[in-house]
């Protein structure tokens, strides 16, 4: 793997895993830039390095593409994009607007 790719996905390793720490409750929906790496990654059958696997929570001997199937599981189950302001936390409510009121 080269190593522009390797230090993306050692990127992608830290947001997700800061991801993953937050309760469900107050975590934004999984990140939309995970695509491109998910999908780059599919069909790459080499085994994750051991520093890179538990921030994924893969066990150990997960290939790349045991990666890209947890990232797509994730974003593809979302409702709503993550707001990149604030990541991984939900962002904060700004109070109610006209139009909310009654």
């Amino acid at each position: 793997m080269n190593s522009a790719k390797l230090f993306e996905i050692e990127r992608l390793a830290k947001e997700y895993a800061a991801w993953r720490a937050v309760s469900e409750d107050d975590r934004a929906p999984a990140a939309a830039w995970w695509w491109s790496t998910a999908l780059a990654l599919r069909d790459e059958t080499a085994v994750l390095p051991d520093n890179l696997h538990g921030d994924f929570g893969l066990p150990a001997g997960s290939s790349y593409a045991d990666l890209a199937a947890r990232l797509l599981e994730d974003i593809a189950v979302q409702k709503r994009l993550a707001s990149p302001g604030g990541f991984p936390m939900k962002p904060k409510s700004k109070g109610s607007s006209k139009t909310d009121r009654a």
